[in-house]
């Protein structure tokens, strides 16, 4: 398959992260994703349950690989950096800003992992005046001017497609060009900014 032999870190959350990430484990990526040891991913407790999994959460993790670390605590931010030391790409969605308080930007990553793409999801993106806003779904729809299941005349919709798949989809296409990794596009590295307003309102029908 396509990704045979790629190994992907995965510290996203709810639906576009987890949608880039099932896809390359469909082509074949290993799929490792990192949860925090609370409740770990929110989509293990939303919507109904099949067995002893949410329905919401075996359709975005299905063959993946799960493990449960602290990155506040020293030893658990020793493992990851292990884990990264030989990872090829990593996808993040925390606020811009979170993971450098971490230790884990990527910046901090090269210095295990030079060649590592690092895949970094948000709200506005990682750098513009709106860096520090908070956002979630129905603002990042709002904003790209794109609305899923709302039927009033006068919002305009990308399709009848959940946007925030949309997005996964896009992601795709752009962490899978770069992970031909190691190639002279991608070397040493890349960091790879998903701004998620940008990739819905880019879908946005005339």
């Amino acid at each position: 398959m396509k990704l045979t032999g790629i190994t992907v870190l995965d510290l996203s959350l709810f639906l576009p992260g987890p949608t880039v990430s099932q896809m390359m484990a469909d082509h074949g990526a290993r799929v490792i994703k990192v949860e925090n040891t609370g409740e770990g991913e929110p989509n293990r407790h939303i919507g109904q349950t099949r067995g002893t999994q949410t329905v919401y959460f075996a359709c975005t993790h299905r063959g993946k690989e799960s493990l449960s670390v602290n990155l506040k605590d020293a030893r658990g931010l020793k493992l990851f950096r292990q884990l990264a030391s030989q990872a090829d790409v990593i996808i993040e969605s925390f606020r811009p800003g979170v993971v450098a308080r971490l230790g884990i930007d990527y910046e901090s990553i090269q210095q295990v992992r030079p060649d590592i793409v690092y895949a970094a999801i948000s709200a506005y993106g990682q750098s513009g005046p709106l860096v520090s806003d908070p956002a979630h779904d129905l603002a990042v729809e709002y904003d790209g001017q794109v609305v899923s299941d709302v039927s009033a005349a006068e919002v305009r919709k990308a399709s009848t497609t959940d946007p925030r798949k949309l997005e996964g989809h896009d992601g795709l296409s752009r962490l899978r060009d770069c992970s031909r990794l190691r190639s002279a596009a991608c070397s040493p590295g890349h960091l790879v900014d998903l701004p998620r307003v940008r990739r819905a309102s880019s879908r946005v029908s005339p």
